[in-house]
């Protein structure tokens, strides 16, 4: 759904995810949702979105990523992962 107008955009199937308990976070028009069997999908925001990949980490989560300079956060029940920069003003 569009956020300013409410607009129907279509479906959007999220294949191969399986249950969610972590929030979907966003950045640099990405969307990011991670499943509880350590799938993360990463899709283009836009009126026509589009799967930019699928990663897998052997670990179950139910806590929302974080972002923070650059760097996306994942909280697991055996770890806690950065993907990305930590450097300050990271990419």
């Amino acid at each position: 759904m569009e956020g300013l107008t409410g607009k129907d955009l279509g479906p959007f199937r999220l294949n191969g995810m399986g249950n969610f308990y972590a929030s979907p976070v966003a950045a640099k028009n990405r969307i990011y949702l991670t499943d509880r069997s350590g799938k993360t999908l990463v899709i283009q925001h836009g009126p026509e979105p589009k799967m930019l990949s699928l990663n897998k980490l052997e670990d179950s989560f139910s806590a929302s990523p974080a972002i923070s300079g650059g760097a996306l956060f994942l909280r697991g029940e055996k770890f806690l992962y950065c993907l990305g920069s930590t450097t300050a003003g990271g990419g």
